[in-house]
């Protein structure tokens, strides 16, 4: 765990119009990748307002993270609200793009890059 309290998964809030979520863990598991569809997808439940993914700590993602995040991003499709992932970089980036999900993802090697695409 990075930070977080125990269990805690996400942690989520408002700036300027966006739903930021921040990930608090820098491994998810099998178990952690469910919870973190189901939190998310919670979170962007009581809003139609953009929603940023800060997964800024995790230094690695596994194929079961991977399906989670493309879940994700076909719900927000289908809701018609833009996803983006913010702090994808070294092997995290490496691996969606190895995957060709650098085409499939709109993302941001900061938040603040995230959110100021949002903006504009």
């Amino acid at each position: 765990m990075s930070g977080a309290a125990p269990g805690e998964l996400i942690r989520s809030e408002y700036a300027d119009g966006v739903l930021i979520v921040t990930l608090l863990v820098d491994n998810l598991d099998h178990a952690a990748s469910s919870r973190l569809r189901e939190a998310v997808s919670e979170a962007a439940d009581q809003t139609s307002d953009p929603v940023v993914l800060d997964i800024s700590v995790a230094d690695t993602i596994q194929s079961i993270s991977i399906g989670a995040l493309i879940t994700l991003a076909q719900v927000f499709k289908q809701k018609h609200q833009r996803f983006v992932l913010a702090g994808v970089s070294g092997h995290v980036r490496e691996t969606l793009t190895i995957c060709r999900l650098d085409k499939f993802f709109e993302m941001h090697g900061s938040l603040e890059s995230a959110t100021a695409a949002l903006a504009g």
